[in-house]
């Protein structure tokens, strides 16, 4: 569920338990209210979903490109981070004196987990078959 749902739910649960004594009437109000909930967030990510579609038909690389383009950032900062000890070791091997810059791990891996995330609904894409195979190509 959508962490915003998520919070709503939980707290209209706690207001149905100390209004409705009923505790079986209660669980027949929450059991309402979760249904709506879900339905609300299918709702949103249906649209969400839409404006992808509609972002990823564009013609200008700067609209349907930037995911892409977060994706080879992504992976460009995730071989930064695996490579660093060799390019430091060699580095060393060379005599080089200076100091190589720390990669932000952190940062990096938040990038991946979104990616991934993108990634998994890249995959029901192509499953369902709308998947476009270039830029300028559908």
């Amino acid at each position: 569920m959508i962490p915003i749902f998520d919070a709503v739910v939980s707290v209209i649960d706690t207001l149905v338990d100390r209004l409705v004594p009923d505790k079986n009437e209660a669980a027949k109000v929450k059991a309402e209210l979760r249904r709506v909930a879900e339905s609300n967030e299918q709702e949103v990510v249906l649209a969400q979903l839409e404006v992808n579609k509609q972002e990823a038909k564009h013609t200008s690389i700067f609209v349907a490109g930037w995911r892409p383009a977060v994706g080879w950032v992504c992976a460009l900062g995730i071989a930064v981070v695996a490579f660093q000890p060799i390019i430091a070791w060699g580095a060393a091997l060379t005599g080089w004196q200076g100091t190589l810059p720390e990669p932000n791990v952190d940062l990096v891996l938040t990038l991946l987990g979104g990616m991934l995330g993108l990634g998994g609904m890249r995959t029901v894409e192509k499953w369902k078959g709308v998947a476009r195979s270039g830029l300028g190509t559908k």
